[in-house]
């Protein structure tokens, strides 16, 4: 309960009217400061109104039984009629990496993961068991929102702006000079450990 990410619990006890977790008899108790930055973040998915209680756009993203942040996303990305690459997206954080590149030709891009997804893998080194059932879960998805395959779909560059839209505070701005370190919304920075392609760009949205 102390390192775990509460932001799933937050959304289930503001569904289930919890507005006071001490009303609740729990073998760990949530940790507040760790609860509160859960709640924060609902707030700012729209999740949860001022007083910590569920909206209907919270209610909505409970009914998809997935992360906050990537039900959210979907949602976001069905109104925009970015709903097919948000489920892609979604599929692919909630599985493990679908490629395997060596530690020389390190690529954190998700637009690459993308492309494989959709058939497009180009001679990336792919793990198939990941990707069938990354592709699974996209379409499980898609189905969840009432989308039949190939509608809204969306392509590789809208994946920052959907992103985004899961991660409102990892969106991340280079600083200046030459070392690729990046300042974010939420606060803190971020540094590619090593060289990378993506250390290039001047605004990324980091999922992580």
């Amino acid at each position: 309960m102390a390192e775990a990410d509460l932001a799933p619990l937050a959304l289930d006890l503001a569904q289930w009217g919890v507005t006071d977790p001490g009303t609740l008899a729990w073998l760990v108790p949530p940790p507040a400061a760790h609860l509160a930055q859960a709640r924060e973040l609902l707030g700012e998915l729209g999740a949860l109104d001022g007083d910590w209680r569920i909206t209907a756009h919270g209610k909505a993203m409970a009914r998809l039984s997935q992360h906050p942040r990537l039900a959210h996303m979907v949602l976001k990305g069905r109104e925009l009629g970015l709903g097919g690459l948000a489920c892609d997206l979604a599929a692919l954080l909630e599985e493990r990496d679908v490629l395997r590149p060596s530690r020389e030709a390190r690529d954190s891009d998700l637009r690459l993961r993308l492309d494989a997804l959709r058939g497009e893998e180009r001679g990336l080194p792919v793990d198939r068991a990941a990707l069938a059932r990354a592709r699974q879960g996209a379409r499980d998805l898609r189905r969840r929102l009432g989308l039949k395959a190939g509608e809204q779909q969306g392509g590789r560059g809208d994946c920052g702006l959907v992103l985004a839209f899961a991660y409102p505070d990892r969106i991340a701005r280079r600083r200046p000079g030459g070392e690729p370190r990046y300042a974010m919304t939420g606060g803190g920075g971020a540094v590619f450990p090593g060289h990378e392609p993506l250390a290039a760009e001047e605004w990324l949205a980091l999922a992580e």
